[in-house]
């Protein structure tokens, strides 16, 4: 069932809430080049019919009946299982974001979109293989994520996530054992692939993309 010389773009919609599953797939009916193909009313239910129906994206609603792992879980199935199947997750909370990440999700969504958010992050979706987090109002085009080849490397990672808990350059060399002159490359390498140029603005897009806790 997925999107074939046709350019279709199959969607599977997963939310434990029936009023948002309909909203969702009214969102979708009659959009050109994208065809919703199943509704899943439970996690279990999304990984199944993610397998059988082999859906190009999945709209996954992150929490189930308040909890907070399940959207997580099947999203880590769905992609464990069938890598070239996007999943889109869609919540309000965004410090789960980076778990999203952690399971394979392609994107994440905040509630609250429009329309035009909805369907141009589905197309997006669909091309692409870097994480992307759109918030309500944001341009798609401009959303948050780094391309394969701009990825931070995992000593900047590390280096990131202690500025984001406040470390100075001096605490960050002793915490990693390295010299402040090689925390003070890895902060201009980090400011360069996230295109910032300050503590404040690399903090905060890191914490958008999930890239940080």
């Amino acid at each position: 069932m997925s999107s074939t010389g046709n350019d279709v773009i199959t969607v599977l919609i997963a939310d434990d809430t029936l009023i948002a599953r309909e909203g969702l797939k009214s969102i979708l009916e009659g959009v050109r080049g994208i065809q919703v193909i199943g509704e899943a009313s439970s996690a279990q239910e999304a990984v199944q019919l993610a397998q059988e129906r082999q859906p190009d994206v999945v709209l996954m609603d992150l929490l189930w009946h308040g909890d907070d792992t399940a959207g997580i879980e099947a999203t880590r199935q769905i992609t464990r299982n069938r890598p070239e199947t996007k999943v889109l997750l869609v919540t309000v909370y965004p410090q789960l974001i980076s778990k999203a990440r952690e399971a394979g999700a392609t994107a994440a969504l905040e509630k609250g979109f429009s329309k035009d958010d909805l369907v141009n992050l589905i197309r997006h979706v669909h091309r692409t293989q870097r994480f992307t987090v759109a918030r309500f109002g944001d341009d798609v085009a401009n959303t948050i994520g780094l391309p394969p080849q701009e990825a931070l490397t995992p000593r900047e990672e590390q280096v990131l996530q202690l500025l984001v808990e406040g470390k100075a350059v001096r605490e960050i060399a002793l915490a990693l054992s390295i010299a402040p002159s090689t925390v003070k490359n890895h902060v201009q390498s980090i400011y360069g692939k996230l295109q910032v140029s300050n503590r404040a603005e690399a903090v905060r897009k890191a914490m958008r993309a999930g890239i940080v806790r």
